[in-house]
């Protein structure tokens, strides 16, 4: 389970774990701007909290890529609703936590990375304890669906269970970006370049010198 580059979800907009929804493309935003009038973008929403269980008590095999997969139906929520942000909340007891990786997937596919495995900051950790993680790669989605939560353990002799999790969203009724203003590249800088992940036009010559073509991705940007 790696962390992702840069990946376009099912509402179209490219999002990066490290750089979100990349650099500000000021133009655009500018040009965006102009078109919004005050007040526009609706009420913002938080959701209750939709539960997929408690004590599920579902092992996580040990040293296994496959991990367990456990599955939420989210429904009754409107049908405008497009996603800001989804949170999750976790429980598993396990002897190192550090060897744990989370990956959330929405209704449409999407896959976001919560954890990383061997992070430093959950070495030797007894588990995760309603342990609660954001994630912004399904903006614009819908949050009907079902969802679906992966838990893997990457190194063998410690084990545990997954026992809950449940998640919440925070959603609105996002304008749809006009048409001329959606395709921009993304380029994502090679380590040790210093050089920042940001965006240009489609079609533009501006991306920085010392970028491969696999650094840059073609996709729609709005910050």
């Amino acid at each position: 389970m790696l962390r992702h580059g840069w990946e376009t979800n099912a509402a179209g907009y490219a999002y990066h774990n490290w750089y979100g929804f990349g650099a500000v493309a000021i133009d655009a935003a500018v040009a965006l701007a102009r078109t919004q009038a005050p007040d526009s973008l609706g009420e913002f929403v938080e959701s209750a909290w939709f539960d997929a269980g408690d004590g599920l008590d579902l092992p996580i095999p040990d040293n296994d890529g496959a991990g367990v997969i456990h599955a939420l139906d989210v429904a009754g929520l409107p049908g405008a609703a497009d996603i800001e942000a989804v949170v999750l909340e976790i429980r598993a007891d396990h002897e190192d936590a550090s060897e744990l990786g989370v990956q959330l997937t929405s209704p449409a596919g999407t896959v976001s990375t919560l954890n990383t495995p061997f992070h430093w900051i959950l070495y030797r950790a007894r588990g995760l304890r309603d342990w609660r993680l954001i994630s912004n790669a399904f903006y614009g989605e819908q949050p009907n669906g079902t969802w679906t939560l992966q838990v893997v353990d990457l190194a063998g002799g410690e084990t545990g269970d997954l026992v809950s999790w449940r998640l919440r969203f925070y959603y609105g009724d996002h304008p749809r970006i006009p048409a001329d203003l959606a395709n921009w590249r993304q380029f994502d800088a090679p380590p040790g370049s210093g050089l920042l992940a940001g965006t240009v036009p489609a079609g533009s010559s501006q991306i920085p010198s010392g970028l491969r073509d696999d650094h840059v991705k073609s996709g729609v940007h709005r910050h």
